[in-house]
């Protein structure tokens, strides 16, 4: 058990750093894109900007939670 434990640890610190990283690399794509747009445009991309952001927020959670249950795991196996 102690081995799954450091399995998920690893995994989902993996998950997490990758969303993250995704995520700072999404906001300039919205920054221009909504320079360039026109006002009805515009309300287009804030709610699919808005859409990514819920998801990626529930991402960022699943892998913290899948972190804590790692160490739970791996401090239970002791």
């Amino acid at each position: 058990m102690k081995r799954a434990g450091v399995y998920l640890i690893i995994a989902f610190s993996l998950f997490l750093i990758v969303q993250i990283i995704w995520f700072y690399n999404m906001i300039p794509d919205f920054y221009n894109s909504l320079k360039d747009a026109e006002e009805m445009a515009r309300k287009v991309i804030i709610k699919t900007y808005l859409k990514e952001i819920l998801l990626h927020t529930i991402y960022v959670f699943s892998g913290f939670f899948g972190i804590l249950s790692g160490v739970k795991l791996y401090k239970s196996s002791n």
